[in-house]
């Protein structure tokens, strides 16, 4: 069943029945906002969709493949990460279905997810995540580290090197005494 409703990002929608039906209608529509019985999906929404289904049970299907696309121009705008998107169905609470990215062109990106029924849907993204500053903020914690622990050896090599230098001190002192006492004494 193909789907030409610029409005709308659901494209295209295969049905796979279990036993031959009549008079089958489907239904989908763009939702303004989050359905009011449904809690806020984790992530980014690009659209909400609602799947109706009329002359058909949800037992006599087997699964529903839906192709859908999302504006370039909405990930860019929203930070969102094009190969973390996730066509969400809801039923109790929101499920993530298996969702592939098949195809891009000049201005959208066209995914598939396969749904085992109808009900509400919605088509996320997760944020991108901002690795530069999880790397710089990786490399100045190591580096700090790594500075406390060069400041602690340095605080300990001159306490060594203190002890050497008393410690022979002590020796010359005694070889002095020694040798003053020799001489002197004969």
């Amino acid at each position: 069943m193909n789907i030409n409703k610029e409005e709308i990002s659901f494209k295209e929608i295969e049905i796979n029945i279990k036993n031959p039906a009549n008079n089958v209608e489907i239904t989908v529509t763009k939702l303004d906002e989050k359905p009011s019985a449904t809690e806020n999906p984790k992530n980014k929404v690009y659209q909400y969709l609602e799947i109706k289904k009329e002359n058909i049970e949800d037992k006599a299907i087997n699964n529903a493949v839906i192709n859908f696309k999302i504006e370039k121009s909405w990930l860019n705008t929203n930070n969102a990460d094009e190969d973390a998107v996730a066509l969400s169905r809801y039923t109790t609470s929101w499920q993530e279905l298996k969702t592939e990215k098949t195809d891009s062109d000049n201005n959208f990106i066209h995914y598939k997810a396969e749904t085992p029924s109808f009900s509400f849907f919605a088509v996320t993204a997760e944020e991108k995540i901002q690795e530069i500053e999880n790397i710089t903020t990786e490399e100045t914690e190591e580096a700090e580290e790594e500075a406390v622990e060069e400041e602690q050896i340095s605080e300990e090599e001159p306490k060594r090197n203190y002890i050497w230098l008393i410690a022979i001190s002590v020796v010359f002192v005694i070889a002095g005494f020694w040798y003053y006492r020799n001489k002197n004494g004969k």
